[in-house]
């Protein structure tokens, strides 16, 4: 409908946003990164189902990958090279 909207907040995008901050620190297992945002003290409030939509995002877009320890990680060589574009 045209004159319905979601907050910001409530959208996948701003829950891509916070799992990539929490990623940067360093590499989670999604039970850790969903105990850690269950916690968290954000506006953004993610159900499990929403989490694991914007890691969805993320991995095709081809921000996370998955290290040999099943971990979620921030894949570096996606980042330098947004970097270098927007540069």
């Amino acid at each position: 409908m045209p004159n319905k909207h979601i907050f910001f907040s409530d959208s996948l995008l701003a829950v891509a946003g916070l799992l990539r901050s929490k990623l940067i620190i360093k590499p989670l297992s999604l039970d850790e990164l969903w105990l850690n945002i269950k916690h968290d003290d954000s506006l953004i409030k993610p159900d499990f189902t929403e989490v694991v939509l914007a890691i969805n995002i993320l991995y095709a877009i081809k921000q996370i990958k998955l290290n040999e320890y099943s971990e979620l990680v921030l894949d570096p060589l996606k980042n330098e090279e947004i970097a270098n574009e927007i540069s």
